[in-house]
């Protein structure tokens, strides 16, 4: 159905350019453009040249090379520079598609299609949110570059995934600094996996809030054996892949949601880093600012236990455990658990 839309979609834009070139009231304006696609007057130096009429609050667009041949049709809220919107269809010089997909405000979405070489097969691919792209299929000795996020078969650790946990935590030291001032957290590391199974372009992605446990959590990534490469088409690509390494403790630990903006909550992780403690708990228990801030309660609950103020302990980590933060549930998680296991 979604071909048979483009190509349905394809022959209204061709039929509509047919129609207007042979009918003068047809109203249409023309741009022409040097080979850099900068605006001039001249027809005859032109490289490209572009038609536009108005379709509602959009414009109909239609891109030429110099000789007459399609270049692209789009629609578009502006003429020059163009704010593509909806579907989109570009053109080789010999008049082949060479690709089509979907824009909006601009900027390419959803499931794009690269036409290879005599239009014989084609890359498809899926743009995510942030720009990346997810191909399902790519064309035989094309895009060398190109870093894949999914395949048809993705690497693997040598064993699989148990034997991947198993050296991990073979392998992690925890860090002296974490284990004496009773730091933990959630370290998110990316990192590719290349066409010859070896690990390249470690980094963390999202940290724990202490530099000690992230530098160690890269470390233990390129530690990591070569893995089984991803493959694409029966060839082997490189593929980004993400592993979140974690560092817990038995007793109650502290945690720092490193997205908390609050000027008063990241100088309290500061000062915890350091085993400043006290000042730590003053600041905590002085700032109306961050009383209700449930990481910030759950700081000075793991203070009150250090220090055997077992009862407000308990009365901190039940107020940190009455709303679950969706983008760092560790607090919730952690503040349940130790109301279970030190305050029934």
């Amino acid at each position: 159905m979604l071909k048979l839309s483009w190509l349905y979609k394809i022959f209204l834009f061709v039929l509509v350019q047919f129609f207007c070139a042979h009918n003068s009231f047809c109203q249409k304006d023309t741009l022409f453009f040097d080979k850099d696609w900068k605006v001039i007057n001249s027809k005859a130096e032109s490289s490209f040249f572009r038609t536009y009429s108005k379709s509602g609050n959009n414009y109909l667009i239609y891109d030429f090379y110099a000789d007459g041949k399609i270049q692209m049709t789009t629609t578009s809220s502006s003429i020059n520079p163009l704010n593509k919107n909806g579907l989109t269809v570009y053109y080789n010089s010999n008049g082949l598609k060479s690709s089509m997909g979907y824009h909006e405000n601009n900027k390419p979405i959803k499931r794009w299609v690269w036409y290879c070489e005599k239009n014989n097969d084609s890359s498809v691919a899926v743009y995510n949110n942030d720009g990346t792209k997810n191909y399902s299929r790519i064309c035989e000795g094309e895009k060398e570059g190109e870093v894949f996020t999914i395949v048809e078969k993705m690497p693997e650790f040598p064993g699989g995934a148990q034997e991947m946990m198993g050296f991990i935590q073979k392998n992690i030291i925890y860090p002296d600094r974490a284990r004496t001032n009773k730091i933990g957290g959630k370290i998110f590391i990316k990192f590719i996996v290349n066409a010859n199974g070896d690990i390249s372009d470690v980094a963390v992605i999202k940290g724990s809030g202490l530099r000690d446990l992230d530098d160690e959590a890269r470390r233990v990534i390129m530690r990591m054996p070569r893995w089984s490469p991803g493959t694409q088409n029966d060839k082997p690509v490189p593929v980004y892949f993400n592993i979140p390494i974690n560092f817990s403790l038995a007793e109650p630990y502290f945690l720092f949601d490193v997205n908390n903006t609050n000027e008063n909550y990241k100088k309290v992780c500061d000062l915890i880093s350091s085993g400043n403690h006290n000042e730590a708990y003053s600041i905590l228990n002085g700032s109306n600012d961050l009383k209700n801030i449930p990481e910030a309660v759950y700081l000075l609950g793991i203070i009150q236990f250090n220090k055997k103020e077992k009862k407000d302990a308990c009365k901190s980590f039940e107020k940190s455990a009455s709303t679950k933060n969706e983008t760092f549930s560790g607090v919730y998680n952690n503040s349940q658990k130790y109301l279970e296991k030190y305050c029934n």
